[in-house]
């Protein structure tokens, strides 16, 4: 996945960061880079929701334009960790 790996460096995102955000496991994060496993839909909404762009660019299926300013706000990503974790919490009740 050449864009999730885009998009991590962009945003100064380490995969240990991005792991822990998506409560995977650092190792299992770098298989989903590195196209070793595919990540759950659950995680693929989640990192297209997280980096504000569309699940076929999280799996590859569309470029990435350069030019766009994927960097999001500390506010943004804060608000979004916070939705993620209230999501996590509904399904599974």
């Amino acid at each position: 996945m050449k864009n999730l790996k885009y998009l991590r460096k962009i945003n100064n995102l380490s995969q240990s960061t991005l792991a822990k955000i998506l409560n995977v496991s650092q190792q299992q994060y770098a298989k989903y880079e590195s196209d070793l496993s595919e990540p759950s839909k659950n995680t693929i909404i989640n990192l297209a929701n997280y980096f504000n762009v569309s699940t076929d660019e999280i799996l590859d299926r569309k470029k990435i334009p350069k030019s766009n300013n994927l960097n999001l706000s500390k506010l943004e990503k804060k608000s979004i960790l916070e939705t993620i974790e209230i999501l996590k919490k509904i399904t599974e009740e």
